[in-house]
């Protein structure tokens, strides 16, 4: 498939396709700066946040930093 076609078959941009298969960006990398939190540490601290708010205990962002 032609890199143009396989573009906009996915929707992405074709400069953003050459990147990636050229190694200039790697497939798992993101714009940005890095994570402070892993995928799991965030899960775990959106699952607290909830059981607070569910038994009527929401926080308050102080208390989150």
């Amino acid at each position: 498939m032609l890199k143009k076609k396989a573009a906009d078959t996915f929707g992405i941009l074709r400069t953003t396709l050459i990147d990636k298969l050229s190694g200039k960006s790697s497939l798992g990398s993101s714009p940005g700066i890095a994570a402070v939190l892993t995928q799991a540490e965030e899960q775990v601290l959106i699952d607290y946040c909830k059981k607070c708010a569910r038994i009527g205990y929401p926080l308050k962002r102080h208390q989150l930093l």
